[in-house]
């Protein structure tokens, strides 16, 4: 079973290394991945043997904070993060591209390829 969670408390690549450790020891754990950019950590982990409350104790004995991520569409993402539309995440509104700056095999379209799309 893979599950993300959102982490709190680390500033710095010590702490995320202490994040990683602290669950990577738990019995079940088979992977874990903490992103010190986006404080998420995902861990997959056998559910007969470990679950997340004891992955939280974990992170929490260290002095950080664990809590289940919420999960939500793309498109509810994009939303929240004030873009609109399906297409909202090949170009965000919020950022501007000019022609010059595009490097060869990038597109410039409000809408995937079709080839994305299959």
């Amino acid at each position: 079973m893979k599950e993300q969670f959102d982490v709190t408390g680390m500033t710095c690549a010590a702490c995320e290394a202490n994040v990683t450790k602290a669950v990577a020891r738990l019995a079940g754990v088979q992977d874990v991945n903490v992103n010190l950019i986006s404080n998420t950590m995902m861990v997959e982990f056998d559910p007969d043997t470990t679950d997340a409350k004891d992955i939280m104790e974990a992170v929490d004995r260290i002095g950080y904070g664990a809590t289940p991520k919420q999960t939500q569409t793309a498109e509810a993402a994009g939303a929240a993060a004030g873009n609109t539309g399906p297409s909202s995440c090949f170009l965000p509104p919020s950022q501007s591209f000019a022609r010059s700056n595009l490097k060869e095999g990038f597109f410039l379209s409000s809408a995937p390829p079709q080839s994305l799309l299959r």
